[in-house]
């Protein structure tokens, strides 16, 4: 990604500018510096004003994870983007998006990179806060249990460990920032899918991703029912359709334009529901028992050569 680019819709831009690893993205109303573009104001004289005129507010949203919530071999706005141009369609709000997901790490990682203090700083001042992590969990127990080991011997101690991981994060979330929105959104594959999945794995291959997925998306469920906070199952989004592959970029693996959008305008309609966009919903009603589908425990053929680690 270059310094800066743009995208135009017909009532906002997004400005794109990076910031040592964080991507920044201010949507309507865009602010650089200290200063609102175009009037010479400062930001905070701005702040004020706007959180004195009824209905006129600015909202932030902060995404943790992997490369799901990236742009990562499409090329295309990252549905943190997506969300923050149909969020700030609906409730008329400046919307700004800070991404600080990671390609390649797994909730472990981000549990121990909480303490980060420009992320801490980033998430005091968070209405939204998007924690999509796991997948990359599972992969060396993919390998495993792809070449016969036992599906309940190997994933279950990796979803355990996710569920804990992710409670840990949305704890330290919550001890910074109590009125966040926090919504954890589940996979609709922790590895490839699609027709990329059906040309490159075996049946029994596709059996082991689904597996892993299934125990991710329970330990993720699980997770946010105990802390009383939002889940978003994207796999029941996706196979909703006929066919997932136009949700997904070429790799068979992270998501295309249509897919960003698909789970961006889930978030919206979840947070800002249309009858009353600028109320945000209340808050879970307490821990409630997670109900994970269940999970073949079939032994499974070797891994294909060349599998990479996918989020």
């Amino acid at each position: 990604m270059g310094a800066m680019t743009s995208e135009r819709t017909s009532r906002a831009e997004v400005r794109f500018r990076v910031r040592r690893r964080r991507v920044v993205r201010r949507v309507v109303g865009a602010t650089v510096g200290s200063l609102i573009l175009g009037t010479g104001v400062p930001a905070a004289t701005a702040a004020r004003d706007a959180a004195q005129r009824p209905g006129d507010r600015q909202l932030m949203a902060v995404g943790l994870g992997d490369s799901a919530l990236t742009n990562q071999n499409c090329g295309c706005a990252d549905l943190l983007a997506d969300y923050g141009l149909l969020a700030g369609r609906r409730t008329g709000s400046d919307v700004e998006v800070r991404n600080e997901a990671k390609a390649g790490s797994t909730s472990d990682d981000l549990r121990k990179g909480m303490g980060d203090p420009g992320l801490l700083g980033e998430l005091t001042q968070a209405n939204v806060v998007v924690i999509f992590t796991g997948a990359n969990d599972f992969f060396p127990a993919f390998g495993t249990v792809s070449g016969g080991g036992s599906v309940e011997k190997n994933y279950a101690p990796v979803a355990l460990t996710v569920r804990r991981n992710v409670e840990s994060v949305v704890a330290e979330v919550r001890k910074h920032n109590s009125r966040a929105r926090i919504v954890v959104c589940g996979y609709w594959n922790d590895f490839k899918d699609g027709s990329v999945a059906r040309h490159q794995y075996s049946a029994k291959q596709r059996t082991a991703a689904d597996a892993a997925t299934k125990y991710t998306n329970g330990a993720l469920q699980k997770a946010a029912d105990s802390a009383g906070v939002h889940y978003v199952s994207t796999r029941k989004l996706f196979h909703a359709e006929r066919d997932v592959t136009p949700m997904l970029a070429s790799d068979g693996d992270h998501l295309s334009a249509a897919g960003h959008r698909k789970i961006a305008q889930a978030l919206v309609d979840l947070l800002h529901p249309a009858d009353h966009p600028n109320v945000d919903p209340a808050p879970a009603a307490g821990p409630r028992p997670a109900q994970p589908e269940p999970v073949p425990s079939a032994p499974l053929p070797p891994l294909l050569p060349g599998t990479n680690r996918p989020h």
